[in-house]
């Protein structure tokens, strides 16, 4: 049967199926290590205040663009990640799962320390929108490159799997599939979480 070049739904799904336990995997690392952050947050407050200055310096370029401006380097920012975090799953996953436990860590540690200031609605409303649409396409992403990182550790036991096979149909779903999915995440962040948290603050 031959592939297709632009996989569809049915062959999303049917990939999906094929990496759902490493997806689960990612799920519940990510989840783990946002309650580190969490905790992080509720028992280190010095520790906290010195992680969020060097992220407010860090994402500090992006405060004054204009929507579309924001929308195109969130999108190029999130999607050089989720590459990265595919590709490098073909080094056994390591890199993967550490990419994951820090973003995990930070959400956790950045959405505990903003309630405590914030409120609680507020942080939900600069969060929720656009995280999720965009927290499962980093899941996913990571999943992809688990799964690849196994297929390589499988064939070093002489177990038969075509792994350049394997990074290709990934390669097809993550540009057919994840980029789009980052896309309207930052379309959502830069114009939707924007104005509501805009409008909550006025």
């Amino acid at each position: 049967m031959t592939e297709s070049l632009v996989p569809g739904p049915r062959e999303f799904a049917a990939y999906a199926h094929k990496i759902r336990y490493f997806f689960l995997a990612v799920a519940l690392l990510m989840a783990f290590s946002f309650l580190i952050g969490v905790a992080i947050a509720a028992t280190m407050p010095a520790e906290t205040n010195a992680i969020m200055k060097l992220l407010a310096s860090q994402f500090a370029t992006y405060k004054d663009l204009p929507s579309f401006d924001l929308m195109v380097s969130l999108f190029l920012h999130n999607a050089l990640i989720c590459a990265v975090m595919a590709l490098l799953g073909l080094a056994l996953g390591a890199i993967t799962l550490l990419i994951i436990f820090d973003n995990g860590l930070a959400i956790g540690l950045v959405s505990a320390a903003a309630v405590g200031r914030t409120g609680f609605l507020l942080t939900l409303a600069a969060f929720l929108p656009h995280g999720v649409i965009e927290l499962p396409a980093m899941a996913l992403s990571a999943a992809i490159g688990l799964y690849l990182g196994y297929c390589v550790l499988i064939s070093l036991f002489g177990r038969k799997v075509d792994v350049a096979r394997e990074a290709l149909v990934s390669a097809r779903i993550f540009v057919v599939w994840v980029l789009p999915i980052l896309l309207v995440a930052a379309f959502v962040e830069s114009y939707v979480t924007t104005a509501l948290v805009y409008f909550l603050t006025r």
